[in-house]
């Protein structure tokens, strides 16, 4: 398979930068129509300076509304539907959907983080055990083609498995928690607070792998070519809002929690947890192309595509919204 340095040429790269420089230009200038209707953003709770801007009134002003949903598996579906103008989920949930509907775009990510975790009850229930389970004999859950399913089935391959290898159950996050209090599972790999949840059944049996916690993932805002091109205006305001809540945060971390935590009904323990882990900046860091490549590499050793050669990954990406309002956010090609 021809490399990833290969794909991304010099060349193609500087034909990039120029195409990507006139591009910014004419979308700063260019058509702003905005349909009557307001913008719906489908957001998930790792959203988190969404969330924030939201509290402290940063969006009021703007013809948008943000509608909660559990996960990046369900925000997807509602901007591919129609039902949503922008959606948030991992870059991993991006290029599931990008696969299937060649028009989406993403256009930032909002934070890079380590909230996925493969958690598990202990063997045998004595205080203060230090046994792992064997990772063969463990029933497992995850939530199917998410940043979970990719991030266990890379985990299990660093201990030479293969995800065929072992028994797994594809839930959704609130069922994944429900069966490990049924015992019906053994492990997850899941994110927080789902985790949080776990670790709370489990109590003093609960195990994490700590070769496991370094997997990171990138959270990313998306929507479509068209709806990006004819809303010029929102994706003007919106980042500079989203902006304005990361130097709050910066600055006011505790009241940034309190916020949030109150906001989306988080646990604040559990959220100072997340906040540890998380780097919250709105940015299009120089990674993503790779990052990309890398989930539609596994999602086709997986089957879960009929695409059977990897794309130029560079479509996926539009840098003009972000480019037009903060240039030096946009790592790419450069």
């Amino acid at each position: 398979m021809t490399s990833i340095r290969c794909r991304l040429s010099g060349l193609v790269i500087i034909g990039t930068l120029l195409s990507c420089v006139m591009a910014t230009s004419a979308f700063a200038e260019g058509d702003s129509r905005q349909e009557t209707r307001r913008t719906v953003v489908a957001a998930s709770s790792t959203a988190l300076l969404i969330w924030l801007a939201q509290d402290l009134g940063y969006l009021d002003d703007l013809s948008l509304d943000v509608v909660r949903m559990p996960s990046g598996i369900n925000t997807g579906p509602a901007v591919v539907d129609g039902t949503a103008d922008l959606a948030t989920s991992s870059g991993f949930g991006f290029t599931a959907r990008a696969l299937e509907r060649d028009d989406l775009r993403l256009v930032a990510t909002m934070s890079s983080l380590r909230s996925a975790k493969l958690i598990a009850r202990l063997p045998h229930s004595t205080p203060g055990s230090e046994q792992l389970p064997e990772l063969r004999n463990l029933r497992y859950a995850v939530t199917e083609n998410s940043i979970s399913h990719y991030f266990l089935s890379q985990y299990l391959a660093l201990h030479g498995l293969e995800i065929s290898d072992v028994d797994l159950s594809f839930m959704p996050p609130d069922d994944i928690v429900a069966a490990m209090e049924n015992r019906t599972i053994d492990a997850a790999l899941t994110w927080e607070p789902y985790v949080a949840r776990i670790e709370r059944v489990l109590g003093r049996d609960t195990v994490y792998f700590d070769d496991q916690l370094g997997q990171f993932f990138y959270f990313c805002l998306y929507g479509t070519k068209d709806w990006i091109d004819q809303n010029s205006a929102v994706l003007g305001e919106f980042p500079k809002a989203i902006m304005k809540a990361e130097d709050f945060a910066g600055s006011n971390p505790d009241e940034s929690m309190d916020r949030l935590a109150v906001r989306l009904d988080i646990d604040r323990a559990v959220l100072a947890d997340i906040w540890r882990i998380q780097s919250r900046r709105l940015q299009l860091p120089l990674a993503m192309p790779s990052v990309l490549e890398l989930a539609v590499e596994w999602r086709m050793n997986e089957g879960l595509t009929s695409q059977t050669t990897i794309p130029n990954v560079l479509d996926f990406i539009d840098t003009r919204p972000l480019g037009a309002v903060s240039p030096n956010s946009v790592h790419m090609f450069r």
